[in-house]
């Protein structure tokens, strides 16, 4: 059986991680990303992901590295972020 990647997404204040921390909690093997932890992993030199493409890809490069080497351990994957459908889709090819 193939395990699960949620992408919880919306704008600032809608509930997004109240929403990730439920579900990946009624789930039996489950992690949850938080895409904020992840853009903010660089310090120095970090640009705005809505401004800054190369973080914005950094980010997302962090985040899919981190829901393969999850998914390879069996574990269904929570990913909390504001995501553009554009970013989803480019995204997705890497899970099936």
């Amino acid at each position: 059986m193939k395990n699960t990647v949620y992408v919880i997404s919306g704008p600032a204040g809608v509930g997004k991680s109240t929403t990730s921390r439920r579900l990946v909690k009624t789930l039996d093997r489950s992690a949850y990303i938080s895409g904020d932890v992840i853009s903010h992993l660089p310090v120095n030199g970090r640009g705005k992901p809505w401004l800054d493409r190369s973080t914005l890809d950094l980010t997302w490069k962090n985040i899919l590295n981190l829901t393969m080497n999850l998914l390879d351990y069996k574990y269904d994957v929570v990913i909390d972020y504001v995501s553009f459908p554009k970013e989803v889709k480019e995204s997705v090819k890497y899970f099936v």
